[in-house]
């Protein structure tokens, strides 16, 4: 379950998504699956996995150490949710409750860099494919956006967007795989109690450091990936590095995208079955309210005649 610390404003409000993606979280637990192997694990350790991305962006906006604050305050406080919700449900607490995944196209949604990888750049081209038939290319071309034919001769067309990160300090051509190595170590102490998720890229002239930074960080780390840092220049790739004058001209060519007016061409269901209609009552959603818990959680009361004499 992912959250983005780079998208709130402050500590109080990111402890409020966490409260929400561990319920969502630890409900997953309480379903069982088709595999009784499966579900023999899941019943014994209730492994939930609650993610951060969008790292790089919390540390430029917040400050690296402010990051770590908040990264270990929610782990305390997903530790104490883990205690009260796991009494209420009679379900053993969660032998690892946090981790850090590379993240891919989730982030895409918040707009926000994946897991605790650096950008591609400050302004570049983010191309998605389409197939030529989707309803979505009209839209897109209507709107000004640039679409292209795939080079593969596939029935595809391509679509760029300019893209802009918002809080950006340093790409990941800036950074050197040192500190990349460090941000992950960092991660896994401060928030993580599962693996931390991350491909170091490194230069030609960094590779002779990987043997060193594997002795030195093999008590701080899990595991870890490295990946040469190499300009591929194939065509129509998923980023692409662009000037801001050349982002600000395609910017100023854009209108708003219109979806308003894709509807579907299949019939409706009216939910009638035979000669009889379920009618749908809309029913006013009440407000949201917070349930209150102590911060040391009280323990189970064992009846008197359930108690195990320990000295006989």
């Amino acid at each position: 379950m992912e959250t983005f610390p780079s998208r709130h404003e402050s500590l109080e409000e990111y402890l409020r998504t966490l409260k929400f993606a561990y319920l969502y979280a630890k409900t997953v637990t309480l379903i069982p699956t088709h595999n009784e192997r499966t579900n023999a694990i899941m019943l014994r350790n209730r492994r939930i996995g609650l993610s951060q991305s969008g790292i790089v962006e919390s540390f430029a906006r917040h400050g690296r150490r402010e990051h770590f604050r908040w990264c270990d305050e929610g782990y305390k406080y997903v530790g104490k949710l883990d205690r009260i919700y796991s009494q209420w449900l009679c379900v053993p607490e969660s032998i690892k409750r946090t981790s850090i995944k590379p993240s891919g196209t989730v982030s895409l949604l918040p707009g926000v860099t994946p897991g605790i990888h650096y950008p591609h750049s400050q302004y570049y081209w983010r191309t998605i494919r389409l197939d030529k038939t989707s309803p979505l290319i009209e839209r897109i071309e209507e709107a000004g956006y640039r679409l292209e034919k795939s080079v593969y001769g596939d029935n595809t067309l391509i679509a760029y967007f300019p893209v802009k990160e918002k809080y950006f300090l340093r790409s990941k051509k800036d950074v050197s795989v040192w500190e990349q190595v460090e941000n992950v170590a960092q991660m896994q102490y401060y928030w993580a109690d599962n693996q931390v998720s991350a491909t170091i890229t490194f230069t030609k002239d960094e590779a002779k450091d990987i043997p060193f930074i594997l002795e030195l960080y093999e008590t701080r780390l899990k595991s870890i990936s490295f990946l040469p840092l190499t300009d591929h220049n194939y065509p129509q790739a998923p980023y692409q590095e662009i000037t801001e004058e050349a982002y600000q001209n395609a910017v100023a060519r854009l209108s708003p995208l219109n979806f308003h007016f894709m509807n579907t061409d299949e019939a409706q269901d009216l939910y009638c079955d035979g000669d009889k209609c379920e009618r749908v009552v809309q029913v006013p959603v009440p407000e949201q309210q917070e349930v209150p818990f102590d911060e040391t959680p009280e323990e189970v009361a064992v009846p008197e005649a359930h108690k195990v004499d320990t000295k006989a």
